[in-house]
């Protein structure tokens, strides 16, 4: 009568079903985790909280005693109250550029770095930037005061 010896090791199948398991789960981690996704993720969050700050200039200023309650800037008087302003191109685009901010590559309607703000004066304001990770079909980060309440993907600003 033969004794039954205990298996030791494992068999090649369950060692290919352990390396496929394990070869798709690295496949997954390393499309949630791609740097460059990442990266672009990153710079839309620094967009997003500089749009956060030109909305706090733009209300500052409509709320001086300086200008009269309730009147938005233009374009220039908004880029004098701003700091890091690379270059000021309000008069002839409406953008305008900061120091070490990318808002996407250099095409039209937007240029790296810029930003567009459009006021109409007492009621409302437009600011948008190029987007770097816009969900499909959208190719820019928008705030409309009455309209959004924080920056949103959206259309650029007219």
């Amino acid at each position: 009568m033969k004794i039954p010896t205990a298996q030791k090791g494992f068999t090649l199948i369950e060692l290919l079903i352990v390396i496929v398991i394990i070869g798709v789960l690295a496949g997954i981690v390393i499309v949630i985790l791609n740097p460059a996704v990442q990266r672009r993720r990153a710079q839309d969050a620094v967009i997003t909280t500089t749009m956060d700050k030109m909305i706090a200039e733009v209300h500052a200023y409509a709320n001086s005693d300086i200008t009269g309650a309730g009147t938005f800037p233009n374009c220039l008087q908004l880029a004098g109250t701003l700091q890091n302003v690379n270059s000021n191109t309000c008069a002839t685009t409406g953008f305008i550029s900061f120091n070490a901010i990318t808002t996407g590559p250099a095409a039209s309607p937007d240029l790296t770095g810029d930003f567009r703000f459009t006021s109409s004066g007492s009621s409302t304001f437009c600011i948008s930037a190029q987007a770097l990770n816009p969900p499909s079909g959208i190719t820019h980060i928008r705030y409309v005061y009455g309209t959004n309440t924080t920056p949103v993907y959206g259309a650029v600003c007219p």
